[in-house]
């Protein structure tokens, strides 16, 4: 009997630091460099997180990583830099019974820093995000993640979103979208820091994220929403965390069903999160002041 009770002893300690082991890697693996192309490993190779820029003629835009952009950078923050198309091509089936977007695998543009921060910290923004597959809308707060709001509100009005995909798929998980190159290793041609809040945890479905490469500073135009609670997403054990800037307050459903859509094993790394149907981001628009 002593041997049956320590056995089982052994066996639920296996299982809980499986289960530690397995939270661990899915935290880890919300970063820029989840790669979910056919390219993903050349992009990889070329340099962790290097973003493809073209010049301002968006039909001579390189889909080639390249560490320096073909045009002079004006150094002025939020200024146009140049080009980036998507390095793989989404599925020809879209998912839900819908068609591709017109922008659609149109060259994306590349800024030259974060934006200047012109929302109010105070006011309440709506987000309202078309999809392939409905319309959902989350509520964004400035008051805990200006910058992220920020960038995210900027990107939005300047059209950066439409037409781009839900490149990461995992259901129970999040849904992972918002990279020009659509592999997962793609932005805006910069990168911001990473804000955190004690009382702000993944505590359940719909809250908007950004992802990033855990390292500091590595926010970008990446964005996830989550299909359930997700509490290793919290900062612990030296993890960085995630800026949690937007909670869905109408069309959870619609990113449930998102989370449905049928996925295929990522090349790479092995996860099940690559769309077999895409799934576009047809659009995102803003409501509140500084819309």
């Amino acid at each position: 009997m002593p041997n049956r009770a320590r056995d089982k002893q052994l066996a639920k300690l296996a299982a809980r630091r499986q289960a530690e082991r397995q939270a661990a890697k899915r935290r880890r693996d919300i970063t820029l460099g989840v790669v979910g192309g056919l390219v993903g490993l050349a992009l990889l190779i070329a340099g962790y997180l290097i973003l493809t820029r073209g010049d301002d003629d968006d039909t001579q835009a390189s889909s080639t990583p390249s560490a320096s952009a073909s045009a002079e950078p004006s150094g002025k923050p939020g200024t146009r830099s140049g080009t980036v198309r998507p390095a793989v091509q989404p599925p020809e089936t879209v998912a839900c019974g819908a068609t591709a977007p017109a922008g659609a695998g149109k060259p994306v543009p590349q800024f030259d820093g974060p934006p200047p921060l012109t929302i109010d910290e105070t006011a309440r923004y709506t987000a309202t995000i078309s999809t392939s597959c409905g319309t959902f809308e989350a509520e964004l707060r400035p008051d805990i993640a200006p910058q992220a709001v920020n960038s995210f509100v900027f990107l939005a009005e300047q059209g950066f979103y439409d037409g781009l995909t839900f490149h990461r798929i995992l259901d129970g998980f999040v849904i992972q979208g918002g990279d020009p190159e659509g592999v997962g290793s793609g932005g805006p041609g910069y990168r911001f820091d990473i804000e955190t809040s004690p009382t702000q945890t993944f505590d359940a479905a719909g809250l908007l994220a950004l992802a990033n490469s855990s390292t500091p500073g590595s926010n970008g135009s990446q964005f996830f929403v989550t299909l359930a609670p997700q509490p290793n997403l919290d900062p612990a054990g030296g993890s960085l965390g995630y800026s949690i800037f937007g909670e869905v307050t109408k069309g959870l459903d619609v990113v449930q069903r998102i989370g449905k859509v049928s996925t295929s094993d990522n090349p790479q790394s092995g996860e099940p999160s690559v769309p077999t149907e895409a799934v576009y981001i047809e659009s995102i628009t803003i409501e509140g002041p500084a819309a």
